[in-house]
């Protein structure tokens, strides 16, 4: 299942080791351990009042500013943007219109700003990536399985966990779709087909829970995942996507309950949807879906004119329902206390456009990284390297399906979009490193002391090579 092209030049079978001491093992360690507690929400259900994750993500703050080595992934145009977003969110927290209710989603940030340092800084080889996404991999394979045991969802009602984070249904659903192309990489990169097959089936019941969420945003999202996936892949691979695609729709309207079913509906044609059809309780929920759907297409307006208004500093992080309920007081609207659900204009409008452009140049850089990655490593780049590209190629699918999804969810506060593009900054990292162990390239060291000192780009020698190398697909 490992793409095969001829190496034009060889790997050093040293760069897939872990040379690192042992402070740097025991960051790691804990990077992955903080990073299954935080994305499973295990101890949500289980004992939290141990304050175990707490605990954890302190002392992987303090090894990982021990080693020196988080504050790597700075060195990197997204790491650079990184740093001026939150130092910006910090200005607008001073001119909030309710400087307490912001804190939280600054607490976020600063949570989101910590894992992108030990996940950008602290990888030095692809193995130690390869670490991080199965980790990720395998907590969003908890989340899915806590679905089960814990699930909210009484009568056909949309399918959340009882309390957490997870207990909103959108965001179980990104999490869970961030989770599938991981799950697909593993099984590109394992070497025997049980373990391939195995990494297959793990994703079922994350299919299964996620298309009981009942989320909107994240089919598209999952449609995006599925589009890139098949744009990419060679003819006969299509052919199998086109198959799984049809075969796994067809499991999924089987399995769905009938409230879901229509809901999906209401995201295309709402007028289409027949409540007199329905049974009482579906027809109050579907009742409800619509209304919902209006009133976010109203909450994105307010969110627009609230950023046109405060094109500046915004209103202050978190404080876009504060803002909607106070102006609906004074004009004597009837307005609820309600999030924005738009990441990008939630940015825009909490913490005005100056946000919203450095919120938007970390996902472009990202990018930028997974772009110059899968470049140099393909078949015909400067140094073919297959899991190099494979590695790049599912995190590309996981980037551009959470970037969809966050579109219909304010989450651009929350962890999950860093830890992305702290990953793609690590990985290309590390093609810096394994390329300058062959080539007389000048890297320079990426301190926090050497002021960013930019890097040059890594580009392929062969100027006939322009489009992205075709990624491994299902």
């Amino acid at each position: 299942m490992t793409p095969t092209f001829p190496l034009t030049h060889a790997i050093d079978p040293a760069g897939t080791q872990d040379h690192v001491d042992s402070i740097q093992k025991v960051a790691l360690g804990l990077c992955t351990i903080d990073l299954l507690i935080f994305f499973s929400r295990f101890f949500d259900e289980f004992g939290g009042a141990y304050h175990l994750p707490g605990f954890v993500l302190l002392l992987l703050i303090v090894t990982s500013l021990v080693t020196g080595k988080s504050l790597y992934g700075f060195s990197n145009k997204a790491g650079r943007f990184m740093l001026a977003f939150v130092a910006w969110v910090t200005v607008t927290l001073v001119f909030s219109i309710w400087r307490s209710n912001s804190i939280p989603n600054y607490e976020a940030l600063l949570l989101a700003l910590v894992y992108f340092a030990v996940v950008s800084g602290l990888v030095s080889t692809l193995r130690q990536v390869r670490r991080i996404m199965s980790t990720l991999a395998v907590s969003f394979l908890i989340a899915a399985l806590m679905g089960f045991v814990f699930r909210d969802a009484q009568n056909g009602e949309r399918l959340k966990l009882a309390i957490g984070t997870y207990h909103d249904p959108n965001q179980y659903a990104m999490c869970l779709l961030m989770g599938i192309p991981l799950w697909w990489f593993m099984a590109a990169s394992s070497k025997t087909k049980p373990v391939k097959v195995l990494c297959y089936l793990c994703t079922l019941p994350m299919f299964l829970v996620f298309f009981q969420t009942g989320s909107r945003g994240g089919i598209l999202g999952l449609a995006a995942v599925i589009l890139l996936n098949f744009l990419t892949a060679s003819l006969g691979k299509k052919v199998v996507l086109v198959a799984a695609t049809v075969i796994g729709a067809i499991v999924a309207v089987a399995v769905m309950p009938s409230y879901i079913k229509m809901r999906y509906q209401t995201f295309f044609d709402s007028s289409a949807v027949d409540l007199s059809s329905q049974t009482d309780e579906n027809a109050f929920l579907l009742k409800g879906d619509m209304d919902s759907e209006a009133g976010r297409k109203t909450l994105f307006l307010k969110s627009i004119t609230m950023t046109i208004n405060n094109p500046i500093f915004g209103v202050g992080p978190g404080n876009f329902p504060t803002a909607v309920f106070s102006h609906a007081r004074e004009s004597g609207e009837q307005y609820a206390w309600l999030v924005c659900h738009n990441a990008y204009t939630q940015i825009s409008s909490e913490t005005g456009i100056p946000g919203l452009i450095l919120f938007v140049a970390i996902l472009f850089c990202s990018v930028s990284n997974l772009n110059n990655v899968l470049r140099v490593t393909g078949p015909l780049g400067a140094r073919p390297w297959p899991d190099m590209w494979q590695a790049a190629s599912y995190l590309r699918m996981t980037l551009a399906g959470t970037s969809i999804c966050m579109v219909f969810l304010s989450a651009g506060f929350t962890p999950e979009i860093y830890v992305l593009a702290g990953l793609t900054v690590g990985l290309e990292r590390v093609l810096r490193i394994e390329m300058a162990k062959t080539a007389p390239v000048s890297v320079p060291n990426p301190s926090f002391s050497a002021g960013f000192v930019r890097q040059p780009r890594v580009a392929a020698p062969n100027p006939q090579e322009s489009r992205w190398a075709k990624p491994h697909s299902l």
